[in-house]
């Protein structure tokens, strides 16, 4: 899985990035990347399996590219109608994307913030093997030491007594600035 934020597949108000699409497409087909994940346009839209500049012929592996840029920025109308690449997109649910990797099955759904199911994708795989570990050695050790916990009570002293962080995701935080005015414009006022 990869994750980027310029989308090279998007009929979005932020097109298609074509440069990451040349530069990067080839190079998840030739290392069997199985889904990729962005953001930047803000709404949901979800490829067909994509191979190259095009729709994957029907029998042969393509990767799903999936924009998910709906969760509580302000939602953008499409430009223009659904290309035949798209398999789903929505601009009118705030929503957020649930990834599920079970064994060789990858399971992803678009949910609003109604809990609703847009959209679902799964995706499998035949996993191999497990590699055997040489014998003596079990994967997890009886003697390896455990994993971290949080205790709030063993924080360090500069942690200790902080106030609230305010949240991040606020409108002012995640909206695009203002495009600017073309000075043509300014004039004619």
């Amino acid at each position: 899985m990869v994750f980027l934020h310029h989308p090279p597949w998007s009929s979005g108000e932020h097109p298609s990035s074509t440069a990451m699409r040349r530069d990067f497409s080839p190079l998840f087909e030739q290392y069997g990347v199985d889904l990729v994940l962005t953001g930047h346009d803000h709404n949901y839209e979800r490829t067909k399996p994509m191979k190259g500049d095009a729709v994957a012929p029907a029998g042969t592996r393509g990767i799903p590219y999936l924009v998910v840029g709906s969760g509580d920025a302000t939602l953008r109308p499409f430009p223009g109608a659904q290309p035949d690449w798209t398999a789903f997109r929505d601009n009118t649910h705030v929503g957020y994307l649930d990834v599920v990797v079970d064994g060789g099955t990858l399971t992803t759904k678009f949910i609003t913030s109604s809990g609703t199911v847009r959209d679902s994708l799964t995706l499998t795989k035949t996993l191999p093997a497990a590699v055997a570990a040489p014998s003596g050695v079990s994967a997890m050790s009886a003697d390896a030491p455990q994993g971290p916990t949080y205790d709030p009570k063993q924080l360090p002293e500069f942690l200790r007594d902080q106030k609230p962080v305010p949240p991040a995701d606020t409108l002012e935080s995640v909206a695009d600035a203002p495009e600017p005015v073309p000075a043509t414009a300014l004039e004619q006022r």
